[in-house]
């Protein structure tokens, strides 16, 4: 049983309702900032997607995904035709050897993602065009039902097959 005891105008409470965070304004603005430094907290540990999360099923909002990444950063190939100065691969500052992902590799990781991740980048150190199974690749995404997003530098987008393809 909840005791409430008057002090000098301010309502406190003990046992079971404070334990449950109802009671007064005091004890909610306590519970408030509590939340926040729990949210800097969170912030500061790199976990901003816990606070997001929290704040969007306070408003109402769907769950989001919370053990998982809401998406995903894949390299298909970390090989490019250019030589940018600001670039890793361009600049020859990138420290690995070329390589191109295999299809069955994405395939597998795809398959391991599924309803987990919400979206992948199909881009890193290299130019994704490059890569021969690219679009095999992005319509395995969506099969998922993840959706794709990739950075280019437009050199391989002149033919138009390719384009279309990605589009689909």
């Amino acid at each position: 049983v909840a005791r409430r005891t008057r002090r000098r105008g301010t309502a406190t409470m003990s046992g079971r309702e404070s334990a449950q965070g109802t009671g007064s304004l005091r004890g909610n603005r306590g519970s408030l900032a509590r939340r926040f430094r729990r949210g800097v907290q969170l912030v500061r540990a790199g976990r901003g997607d816990l606070l997001l999360a929290g704040l969007a099923s306070v408003a109402g909002f769907p769950p989001v995904l919370l053990r998982y990444p809401a998406w995903l950063t894949v390299e298909p190939t970390n090989q490019c035709g250019l030589r940018c100065p600001l670039c890793p691969t361009g600049s020859g500052r990138l420290r690995r050897p070329p390589q191109q992902m295999s299809l069955d590799g994405f395939a597998r990781l795809v398959a391991g993602l599924r309803g987990r991740v919400q979206r992948m980048y199909l881009h890193n150190c290299g130019e994704p065009f490059l890569h021969p199974d690219l679009t095999e690749m992005i319509r395995c995404a969506a099969d998922a039902g993840v959706s794709v997003e990739l950075c280019t530098n437009g050199m391989h987008l002149q033919d138009d097959g390719i384009c279309r393809a990605v589009v689909r």
